[in-house]
This record gives structure tokens, sequence and C-alpha cells, in this order.
């Protein structure tokens, strides 16, 4: 039994990069310490070479978390050491699931240290198409691997190396689905990158976009009426018509997929303001969403993991499987929260 995979929030990025740091500060052995931040050298060097850093690991070295940047940002990690007496860095930016939208060149000038003596990296769930030019990617598979190949020569008599070989499969499994559901589920790319066009929406998507809607307007005193779908699903509230909720689907086969709520009247979305401490993303402008909505609350899931055994069903219904209980259990937030909009706007 892995003990990851039955924490709630073991796929988000926070919770990652805080192992990551356990890993590598006095909190566990030097063995330990050792066999994670070579994991990591690994992975760079199979990018870059090994002449291309140096950093000593017979030497004392830490990690620090959410390290404040120059324009107030800040780094999920940053391992500090030495190469003889010479200062290093590694500057480690995680993602699981979220869209890479940091300002990498402030994390990177903000670590006072020549270029020869730190080194940035982009750790995430599957490779990169576009990656920095400065920060190198790897992929946590890559690290958790690494790590894996060491656990032999540790001792599994202290819990820590338990829980690092856990926590190093769990990534790996994280690693494969991935990879997998994007190999089965990739969307095609038009060959001309330039073309601005139209690319019809793969059946996978139709046929669950199909299924959410049947789920949120037909059911049994059902609160929601069909407006769109297609690679997301747009539904308009029964009551209120100027009440909608969102359903980002594309984005599954990626990790993680969207729930929200939005509107397209500004009077009726002022009104909401004074809700807004209860509304995670009010006002945020969300990607997927049209420019003419406005977006009281959104929220992104991590895609569960999914078994071997039902990675063999159809793609739409293993979406289903994990969406249509945030949407339809009897503690769904979202159902608190749609009530919570209709009755503060219905008047008394």
């Amino acid at each position: 039994m892995n003990i990851f995979e039955h924490i709630k929030g073991a796929h988000r990025e926070n919770f990652v990069s805080d192992f990551y740091q356990t890993f590598l500060t006095e909190k566990v052995s030097k063995e330990v310490n050792k066999v994670v931040l070579e994991a990591f050298l690994k992975a760079y060097y199979s990018t870059k070479g090994e002449k291309s850093f140096s950093f000593d690991l017979t030497q004392p070295f830490d990690a620090q978390r959410e390290v404040s940047t120059k324009k107030g940002g800040r780094i999920d990690i940053v391992i500090r050491g030495k190469s003889g007496e010479t200062n290093k860095a590694i500057i480690v930016e995680s993602k699981m699931r979220g869209d890479l939208k940091n300002d990498l060149k402030d994390y990177y000038n903000s670590i006072d240290l020549p270029e020869t003596d730190k080194i940035a990296l982009i750790l995430s769930i599957a490779p990169l198409e576009d990656p920095d030019k400065v920060f190198v990617n790897i992929t946590h598979k890559q690290v958790a691997e690494n790590v894996l190949s060491k656990i032999p020569s540790l001792s599994k008599e202290h819990r820590e190396v338990i829980y690092l070989e856990d926590f190093a499969e769990h990534l790996v499994q994280l690693g494969k689905q991935t990879e997998w559901l994007q190999k089965r589920y990739a969307e095609p790319q038009n060959e001309n990158k330039n073309e601005n066009k139209k690319l019809p929406t793969p059946e996978w998507l139709l046929k669950l976009s199909k299924k959410l809607v049947t789920l949120l307007t037909e059911k049994p005193n059902a609160i929601w009426n069909k407006n769109s779908s297609g690679r997301f699903v747009l539904v308009r509230h029964k009551q209120n018509d100027k009440l909608f909720l969102f359903i980002g689907i594309a984005s599954f086969v990626k990790g993680e997929y969207a729930i929200g709520l939005a509107t397209k009247d500004n009077a009726y979305f002022n009104k909401l303001s004074i809700l807004k401490e209860d509304f995670s993303s009010y006002g945020n402008k969300i990607k997927g969403w049209a420019n003419d909505f406005y977006c009281i609350t959104y929220k992104t899931y991590p895609v569960d993991l999914v078994t071997e055994k039902k990675l063999n069903a159809p793609i739409e219904d293993i979406a289903f499987d994990q969406i249509s209980p945030q949407l339809t259990s009897p503690d769904s937030e979202w159902i608190a929260l749609t009530h919570k909009i209709i009755t503060h706007l219905t008047p008394q």
C-alpha cells in the first residue's frame, strides 16, 4: 500500500514541494539528503552534461521553500550548497497541473550568484512543449526514478526511507498516467503553427460533455438548463438565468479539470462582491472562459490516480466518474455555493 494514494492533497504543488524540501533538510538523514539531491542533479545532467555545473554533495547543503524574489514573487525551492569554497544554488520551480505563468527571469535574477554558480529547473508532471531558455525542464518522474534506483542502498529500518520510496513511486505513477492519457487522447495540432485554424473537437470530449450536461439538466429536481457544450460545459440556472456553471474538461488529459460559476451581467456580478471572501478567484480572468463572462468563483481539481485497469476504459468514462461527484454529491461545494448565490440575490 502506498500512503500517498490515500492522501487527498497528494497531487498539489505545495504538498509535493514540501516533501521535496523535507527530504533535502536535516529533518532526515544525510544519506536520504544525498540520494534526493543526486536525483535532481542526474536529471539535470541528462540534458546539460555533468561538466555544466558542479555541486559538492559532501559539504552541507539546505533547501528553502517560498524564497522571496526582487519583484515580490516566491520561488518554490532553492537548494544552497558549495563546490569547494564557492557558493552554489539550484533554483526549482515545481509544477504539477497549473500553467507556467511565473516570472522566471525574476526568479533567476533574485539569486545573487554568477551564472556559472547557479542552475534553474522547471519540474513538471510531463515534459513541457516550449520550456524556458534558462530554466531546464525535467520531470517529477525523472527525479523519482533516480531516487528509486538508489532505494536499495538505504536501510528501510528508518521510516523516512519508506516514506521516500512511497513518495517517489507516487510521482512515477502520476507521470505515467499523464503521459499515457496525453499520448492516447492527444488533440490534433495544426501543421502550420501560424495558421489560426479551428480544429475539430475530439470525439471523447463531445461524449464527456454530453454525459455531464445530461447529469446536470435531466436528473430529477435539476436546477440547470443546457446552454452549450463541446470543449467545455456551460449550463444556465433555471431559477436565475444570469448565473452559469462552467466545467473545463479539455485539460483532463493534462491531469486537471476545472469548475466555476460565472455571469455575463455586470450589475449581478457587483452585487455578489459582498460575498467575495467566500469565493476563490472572484473577478479573475480564467483561461477558457469567454471574454464576456465575469468569474464569480473558480477552482481546478487534479485528476486522481487512475489504475492500469481503469486506464483501459474509455476516457470519457474515466473523466465522468471523477468529475460527477463534485457536481452532485450531497456535500458538493458547488451545490452549496449556487444555493448561497441564489439565496443572496432572491428578493425576500
